[in-house]
């Protein structure tokens, strides 16, 4: 019989080793971004847990062989037990019929000598004595040795016929009791076979569930790999787009730069007066105008000083591509006089009007498209100064030219 507890101590031990293994792999890959010598490891991994899954199957097999050769052991001991009983039996009966023959043979002898004892004394009852005498006396005494000798033998056959049957029963005896002795052992093989066979097949059991959970691990292992491998393609096709994205920032601000320092140079005096202020913020560049360089009060007119200053601007603007230049008009709090009102409400319109006009100025005086172009208004909502004085008020009544990357979503403009 197969010893069962050492080897399933082992294999509960292996199995107990593998989940470990399998849940530090799982954890390194959680709390690390994946690489190639992780994805190794867990190829690795893999293949180990495939050659204990394997090995499993061939002990799961040998098992279940063990299991049928036990059966067949068993099935070949009750043929054989039967074989001898029906022998045993087959013997003791040809054994009962051949004393019953002799028996009868035997008692047929004697009764032919009682009849012969009786005819030779009817016989003598009739002769003459002396004749009687001298010849039936013979022949009687022949009789009766004869009649003897037929007894002695019959005596001597039903002893032997007593005999035969007392070993006829003693047979019959033993194999009743070797019957019962074998009916034992078999009930107690079978009972050991059945209890060996549920064992195996327990441990069979137990075999299976343990290899389809190390499959699904395998699966799991496996889908984690390929989780790992889109991740890590995922990262460097990442890697690759920031250093494209990288190297396309660093040329948009070495442009921006350049672009920078034209308008610099180019606005140096109205710059030194502060009448402009040109700022880089990250990756874009802010230019605000006052607005009493570029407007007359409550008119949405460019002043020729204004409009030598877009001209200048324009003919230095040189956005990237895909840049977008946003034209921005800002006021003070003070709200449009009752002159005006006519023609703009509030500050809104007239913030709008302004940058409008810069924004035509600016596409006739340039090479930009109107799509790369955006006007918008933003009324007193965005001061950059204090508005409780005139100096502040000043500073926040300007038109700011803002170019960079599009601030909202959608279609991007564009290149002109």
């Amino acid at each position: 019989m197969p010893e069962n507890t050492p080897r399933s101590s082992f294999l509960s031990i292996t199995i107990i080793v593998i989940l470990l293994l399998a849940a530090a792999v799982l954890g390194f890959f959680y709390i690390s971004a994946p690489s190639k010598s992780q994805l190794a490891e867990a190829n690795r991994t893999i293949a180990d847990l495939s050659g204990q899954l394997d090995q499993m199957q061939a002990d799961l097999e040998r098992m279940r062989s063990e299991t049928e050769t036990s059966k067949a052991d068993l099935e070949r001991l009750m043929a054989e037990n039967s074989r001898r009983q029906s022998q045993i039996q087959s013997e003791a009966e040809q054994a009962l019929t051949t004393c019953r023959e002799q028996l009868e043979q035997t008692e047929t002898r004697l009764r032919d000598a009682q009849q012969r004892i009786a005819a030779l004394e009817a016989s003598a009852a009739n002769a003459t004595e002396d004749a009687v005498a001298q010849t039936s006396q013979a022949e009687l005494d022949a009789c009766r040795q004869a009649a003897d000798n037929a007894t002695t033998a019959l005596d001597q056959a039903r002893s032997e016929i007593a005999s035969l049957r007392a070993q006829l029963d003693a047979a019959r005896a033993q194999s009743t009791a070797s019957a019962g002795n074998a009916t034992q052992e078999e009930d107690a093989a079978l009972q050991e076979c059945s209890q060996e066979k549920a064992a195996l097949q327990q441990k069979a059991d137990a075999l299976q569930s343990e290899k389809d959970a190390m499959a699904g691990q395998i699966a799991s292992l496996q889908q984690e790999k390929q989780d790992a491998a889109d991740q890590l393609a995922a990262c460097q096709e990442a890697r690759s787009e920031a250093a494209q994205g990288r190297s396309e920032l660093q040329s948009t601000l070495r442009d921006m730069k350049s672009e920078y320092q034209n308008l610099v140079d180019s606005l140096r005096k109205e710059i030194d007066e502060k009448s402009v202020v040109i700022e880089q913020i990250e990756d874009r560049l802010s230019i605000n105008i006052l607005g009493e360089i570029l407007f007359s009060l409550g008119s949405r007119r460019l002043r020729p000083e204004g409009r030598q200053l877009l001209e200048s601007i324009a003919q230095n603007l040189s956005p990237a591509p895909g840049d977008v230049v946003y034209v921005i008009g800002h006021t003070d709090t003070v709200p449009i006089g009752e002159q005006f009102r006519e023609i703009f409400p509030s500050n809104w319109d007239l913030s709008a009007a302004r940058a409008a006009s810069v924004a035509r100025f600016i596409l006739a005086k340039s090479e930009l498209a109107p799509e790369r172009v955006a006007v918008m208004g933003m009324a007193e909502n965005h001061p950059i100064a204090d508005n409780d004085t005139a100096e502040g008020r000043a500073k926040n009544r300007r038109v700011e030219i803002l170019i960079g990357p599009a601030l909202y979503g959608g279609a991007q403009p564009a290149a002109g």
